[in-house]
């Protein structure tokens, strides 16, 4: 058995994302390895970053144990199960300077990226946000039968105004929940989660070379057979297959990370976005009020 599943969300520069999975199981050095290999770098590069661990008070650093380059505490043949993580958490890491200085080095930098340079520091690590003008703001009604049905699809330019939350069942398929919350209008229709599901399943057996074991923490077949079952949490692979399959900007707001918001098929140009809020344990769907 792989055992539970970590994700792995990693900050390529100001509001861009890298995410994946890993087996808690593994090694920090197999952790890296991957990294290395999707991200075009080398494992050398990594032996000196640091992995936060996302709880409910906000990001803790996990790895090192300090921030002192003593080899003990840096010790890449740790398995995470050793931390005491348990399945579906969320892991951090911020490889923006590693990989803006690798640019510099290599020539590579587009305005836009040496303007983020310029500007990138500390204070951003855990506070990236779409727009200054974007209010967070809960819906005060729990009911999703009092939502508009407007069309919930935000085009790309429309981001300034306030965000309303809406709440769908916590009964591990909140995700897929979610999904088609915003997809059909502020519709809820819970028998859609075993259609998503498929659709996930379907798109990672069709691919076994992009959805390796490396990739999904088991195998191809055992991971395809575990999203289908009603109790298993999606996640970033998920989020990342959908945002292909509908053509969508998936952003999702991490509340208990500073307003955090990660991207999903930002770099594919879609002409619309949607909004899901996570606590670290939970999805819900948002809709823009412009």
């Amino acid at each position: 058995m792989a055992g539970p599943l970590l994700r792995i969300l990693i900050r390529l520069k100001p509001n861009k994302y890298h995410s994946m999975e890993i087996a808690a199981r593994y090694r920090i050095i197999d952790l890296f390895k991957q990294i290395a290999h999707d991200l075009h770098l080398t494992v050398d590069q990594l032996l000196r970053i640091s992995i936060y661990r996302s709880g409910p008070n906000g990001c803790s650093l996990l790895y090192p144990m300090n921030n002192n380059f003593s080899t003990t505490h840096y010790d890449v043949s740790v398995t995470f199960d050793k931390y005491g993580l348990s399945g579906n958490e969320e892991l951090y890491i911020d490889l923006a300077e590693l990989i803006l200085c690798q640019q510099q080095d290599n020539g590579e930098l587009s305005t836009n990226d040496k303007h983020a340079a310029s500007s990138l520091d500390k204070s951003d690590y855990f506070n990236s946000t779409a727009s200054s003008s974007l209010n967070l703001e809960e819906s005060s009604s729990s009911s999703l039968t009092q939502a508009k049905t407007t069309n919930n699809l935000s085009t790309k330019k429309s981001l300034i105004g306030q965000l309303i939350r809406f709440s769908v069942p916590a009964d591990n398929s909140c995700l897929f929940s979610s999904i088609y919350f915003v997809l059909h209008s502020g519709k809820l229709d819970l028998a859609s989660n075993k259609y998503l599901r498929n659709l996930v399943a379907t798109k990672i057996e069709s691919d076994q070379i992009t959805y390796s074991e490396a990739m999904l923490g088991r195998t191809n077949s055992e991971y395809s057979k575990w999203i289908r079952k009603d109790d298993s949490w999606g996640g970033g692979i998920e989020l990342a297959i959908l945002t292909q399959e509908y053509e969508i900007e998936i952003c999702v707001i991490n509340t208990q990370c500073e307003g955090r918001i990660d991207y999903f098929g930002e770099d594919r140009h879609y002409p619309y976005r949607v909004f899901l809020l996570y606590n670290n344990l939970h999805y819900d769907p948002g809709k823009l009020k412009l």
